[in-house]
């Protein structure tokens, strides 16, 4: 199974500043964002924030890469306290059964793009100017503030410690998310030939 997250130290490393890592000039760059009030942020919002940082749009390329398999992920404090929720939106191609059924004549499902550099095919939006039904599969991965590192008060951009909350995630996703993913997928290869 290929994860859903990979942790690019080797680039990180590699094209950095500083010789160290390209994260850790982002987050120096953003230290504003690690105090509520003047008081560290929790290991939860500590997280969801450094999770912010380290995927694109804000580093491109990214420090965590996330599959193409998954067309967004994100990041926040639950409703719930000591939660980190993370949500995976995955495309899903119309169920197979259905594909050639009456009902859905004349609507589009989602465009399979295939990628020179990529394993799997991309799921894009057909043009606007036709209907479409589109599935999109959401997977929520709650993940407890135990499971997650404790920012140093002092130092809330240290890169071991934002590293670890990302890895946190990362690991998590895989291990949870990573197996579903990976069934909807087989399902959709399965169905592609229809």
């Amino acid at each position: 199974m290929t994860p859903l997250i990979i942790l690019d130290e080797e680039y990180d490393r590699t094209f950095s500043s500083d010789g160290a890592s390209r994260l850790g000039g982002y987050l120096r760059q953003r230290v504003h964002l690690f105090a509520d009030d003047w008081e560290p942020l929790s290991p939860v919002l500590y997280a969801a924030t450094v999770w912010g940082i380290a995927t694109a749009p804000v580093m491109t390329p990214p420090y965590a890469r996330v599959s193409s398999a998954v067309w967004g992920i994100d990041c926040r404090h639950a409703d719930e306290p000591g939660v980190l929720a993370v949500t995976l939106d995955v495309r899903i191609p119309w169920p197979r059964d259905h594909r050639d059924d009456d009902t859905l004549r004349g609507w589009a499902d989602w465009c399979r793009i295939r990628c020179w550099d990529r394993t799997l095919d991309q799921l894009v939006e057909p043009g606007d100017d036709r209907r479409a039904a589109l599935f999109v599969a959401r997977l929520r991965v709650p993940i407890a503030e135990d499971y997650l590192p404790i920012p140093d008060r002092f130092n809330t951009a240290d890169t071991l410690v934002a590293k670890c909350a990302i890895a946190a995630i990362a690991d998590e996703v895989n291990g949870v998310a990573g197996p579903v993913v990976a069934m909807l997928r087989e399902l959709d290869a399965a169905g592609a030939g229809r």
